[in-house]
């Protein structure tokens, strides 16, 4: 039977990135595979047609208990599905909605969290809604914030940012890796690499180099722009920023930084986010 191995984070946090590298690293290919592949070669975990799958009826007509439910019988349908280990997106918190737990550890391998600063999420979470800042910043530090059903998605307890890091990182477990977008950003060979040692993929430098190259923000940046990505907003110009590590210090007024530090101060300290002197 196939295991889910849940990418998991925070929304604007690094998981496409990751899902890039790790597709590109599985397929080995000369040249970076197209955008469009990373939906076809992965999932989330709220998308309604696996839900449709285990339930023949009108999702219109579903409750937020019955959605509940369904979450935990589409993994253990997902597992049945390949027999290959299977990597599934998701930006849900690890609490409960409507009192049934979000993950099925039955249908669980594994999970890599990405974290990131909250001051950087912000303004690049902001674009790819088409809400202001302000609004973010509320929706940040909102406890079981639930994002809605849409005509595509299910609804799903996403959480504050606070909420969420702590949701996913509070109990030590060897079955979770967790790393950060700074990482990333600063040392990708080094990081991606520690991923592959969680993976227990034994591999050759070169092949693990190679991924990391056609994962970076410069590929992933011309490849959107030759190509389009369809996991860009409606809202957004492009889905792919500049990955910038500090952006706040230019998108933030003092004001709004100086909010989500005093609402996330405690997550913020254990991460080493919280800037010098505040």
């Amino acid at each position: 039977m196939g295991k889910i191995i849940w990418i998991a984070s925070y929304p604007k946090s690094g998981n496409t990135w990751t899902r890039i590298f790790l597709f590109n690293l599985l397929a080995d290919a000369p040249d970076p595979l197209p955008l469009s592949e990373v939906s076809r070669m992965s999932t989330s975990d709220t998308v309604l047609r696996w839900y449709s799958e285990v339930d023949e009826r009108d999702p219109a007509t579903w409750t937020t208990q019955e959605v509940a439910d369904l979450r935990l019988t589409m993994q253990q349908h997902m597992t049945t599905l390949t027999s290959e280990p299977t990597f599934m997106k998701t930006h849900a918190a690890l609490v409960p909605m409507a009192g049934r737990q979000p993950f099925d550890m039955d249908a669980t391998a594994g999970a890599i969290y990405i974290v990131r600063n909250p001051l950087d999420i912000a303004a690049s979470y902001a674009r790819h809604t088409g809400v202001p800042i302000d609004e973010i910043i509320t929706v940040m530090s909102t406890p079981n914030h639930m994002l809605p059903r849409n005509d595509r998605l299910a609804e799903f307890v996403q959480g504050g940012w606070s909420q969420h890091v702590m949701s996913w990182t509070r109990t030590p477990n060897p079955a979770v890796h967790i790393m950060r977008y700074e990482d990333l950003a600063a040392d990708a060979s080094g990081t991606f690499g520690n991923v592959c040692g969680f993976l227990k993929l034994d591999l050759e430098p070169d092949r693990i180099a190679r991924a990391v190259e056609h994962a970076s923000i410069d590929t992933m940046r011309r490849l959107e722009d030759e190509q389009g990505f369809n996991e860009k907003s409606d809202h957004q110009d492009r889905f792919f920023g500049e990955g910038c590590v500090g952006a706040w210090q230019r998108e933030l007024s003092e004001d709004q930084a100086r909010q989500i530090v005093e609402r996330h101060r405690n997550q913020m300290t254990r991460f080493g986010y919280v800037p010098e002197g505040w």
